[in-house]
């Protein structure tokens, strides 16, 4: 039980709620950014380097369209100095068809040549 407490931190379920299922309005931003500096400091008091890492769903590619809050999430990180990898440019939009890095029936899980692409640019972003 412990573990899964430690596990479900470090995976941010409560934060990946927040901003996959809320249109980000002045009240879900400010507790965002609160909660980006919260762990900002964290990281910064336990010399650790803190990434936040942008993992596009499907539904981006289907309909062609940028999802709303990516803009405004990405200038956030950037404004807190916190490095963001964006799986999205770095990976999916070198693709031909990114929908093909994604399983099929789980919108917003990739198949397996697309979470080793991941794996790879997160190792090679973070190895030093």
């Amino acid at each position: 039980n412990f573990a899964f407490k430690i596990i479900k931190f470090v995976k941010f379920y409560n934060l990946r709620f927040l901003l996959s299922n809320l249109k980000f309005q002045k009240e879900p931003q400010d507790e965002f950014i609160k909660i980006m500096m919260l762990t900002k400091n964290l990281a910064d008091e336990n010399n650790s380097q803190l990434y936040f890492v942008y993992l596009p769903g499907s539904k981006r590619y289907e309909s062609k369209s940028l999802n709303k809050n990516y803009l405004l999430i990405k200038n956030i990180i950037e404004e807190l100095n916190i490095k963001f990898i964006d799986v999205h440019n770095d990976v999916f939009l070198k693709e031909n068809n990114p929908l093909k890095l994604f399983s099929l029936g789980a919108s917003d899980h990739y198949n397996e040549e697309g979470y080793k692409k991941v794996a790879d640019l997160l190792f090679n972003l973070t190895k030093n």
